[in-house]
């Protein structure tokens, strides 16, 4: 596992002012949220948006492939434009539009 880019370490016996002014320079590093590790544990994590970005990319990748229509879906259109059974663009919308 990779170390953290930045790690802050409070001691036990800090004054109870220092906590708010320690939290608030990690929040603006990062966003706090709460994470479940593997082993079920809770915590709390002060991670860069763009790590919850991805999180959040990888858990909708991982609802698509545990959904065996939208597998099959894919899986379809795949094959359609392996087929070359598409159209691109205006015409695509215009064939999609009800005839006059």
């Amino acid at each position: 596992m990779s170390q953290p880019a930045h790690e802050e370490e409070l001691p036990a016996d800090s004054p109870a002012d220092v906590l708010p002014g320690a939290i608030e320079g990690a929040r603006r590093r990062g966003v706090i949220t709460h994470l479940t590790t593997p082993d079920g544990t809770r915590v709390v994590a002060i991670v860069p948006e763009s790590v919850l970005e991805d999180l959040e990319a990888l858990r909708e990748t991982l609802e698509i492939l545990s959904d065996p229509a939208a597998r099959a879906a894919i899986a379809e259109a795949d094959e359609a434009i392996a087929r070359g059974d598409v159209i691109h663009g205006v015409e695509a919308v215009r064939a999609l539009r009800p005839r006059r």
